[in-house]
């Protein structure tokens, strides 16, 4: 089965080719740099370069895949959530060109297509634990199944992705700053800063970023050694992440993932290896850990083959979005 994926939810346009769930071509266009004067993504300004190199990147993808458009089985696109602008370029190019060329259409979740990004290349055991840890997504699932999916918890406020990012701010160190915090984190020899360690009160495995940025914050504004603010932060984000993922595990689990932004943080990889020896950690490569179009061809590959479509002209979704 050879799919065309997009993928739009945010600030990268990012077009991808798979072929059984596998990587023929991927393509992601980024727009850091024209976001970086304002410290985050303006959502106008995100939609309308989407609009600009959207059909380029797609006739890309398709040209270093060797494919033509005659021989695609079909089209997945992200629906949901993300930002609403940046969604509609994506959603509407995919259901365009899906009636154009009579193909069925997929409308993928975007949390949810994070998991199966750890599935390229990786053969899923389960029952498994997905952690999706990103700029705007905090949440824990049980997979028992490709699409059996339970929810177990999530943030309450911030994500951890988020969280980073505007700590990285108040150091100066621009957009997007979470790579730039863990690189400063990495030249303090010693512990960081000693900030608060978080756990939630409750038998649901949420999670909460919210104080933790406030006491960063307080740890600046004292005059504290940047690195070492950077250092602590991240060391509070990670303990909290791994203590609450090591809460939502049960011995019938046979492998926990990791997919989102912020698992590309080699810190975080390191210290859930570390706190369960005995369950193998697969964490989604560089590459596939950011927003991606791969993902999403995987998890509409997945539900293609399990026979679900989507209906041409349903409405985007800039919130939580159920997985069919």
């Amino acid at each position: 089965m050879r799919l065309l994926a997009v993928e739009t939810s945010c600030d990268e346009t990012s077009l991808a080719v798979m072929e059984d769930g596998q990587i023929a071509s991927l393509r992601v266009a980024s727009q850091a740099a024209l976001h970086q004067p304002t410290g985050g993504v303006v959502p106008e300004v995100a939609a309308r370069r989407h609009l600009e190199v959207i059909r380029v990147e797609a006739e890309a993808a398709l040209a270093e895949a060797g494919s033509a458009l005659s021989e695609l089985d079909g089209i997945a696109y992200t629906r949901g959530p993300g930002l609403v602008g940046s969604l509609l370029v994506g959603s509407s190019f995919a259901q365009a060109l899906a009636l154009a060329q009579r193909l069925p259409a997929v409308a993928v979740n975007h949390v949810l297509a994070h998991i199966h990004a750890v599935f390229i290349g990786q053969e899923p055991r389960f029952p498994l634990v997905a952690l999706v840890v990103s700029g705007g997504h905090t949440s824990l699932f049980r997979l028992e199944a490709p699409l059996q999916i339970e929810l177990l918890g999530e943030t309450r406020d911030d994500a951890a992705g988020e969280a980073l990012d505007k700590v990285a701010r108040l150091l100066g160190l621009g957009y997007p700053g979470g790579a730039a915090l863990e690189r400063l984190a990495e030249q303090v020899p010693g512990p960081g800063v000693t900030l608060p360690r978080v756990r939630l009160e409750g038998e649901r495995p949420d999670f909460s970023f919210s104080g933790l940025k406030t006491a960063a914050r307080q740890a600046i504004l004292s005059g504290e050694e940047p690195a070492r603010v950077a250092k602590g932060f991240q060391e509070a984000v990670i303990a909290h992440l791994v203590e609450t993922t090591r809460r939502a595990l049960v011995p019938s689990d046979r492998m926990l993932v990791v997919g989102g932004g912020v698992a590309a943080n080699r810190a975080l990889g390191r210290a859930l290896a570390e706190a369960l020896p005995g369950l193998p950690v697969h964490v989604a490569p560089p590459a596939l850990s950011g927003d991606n179009a791969a993902m999403i061809g995987r998890l509409g590959w997945e539900m293609l083959r399990a026979g679900i479509t989507t209906p041409l002209g349903l409405p985007v979704l800039s919130q939580w979005a159920a997985l069919t």
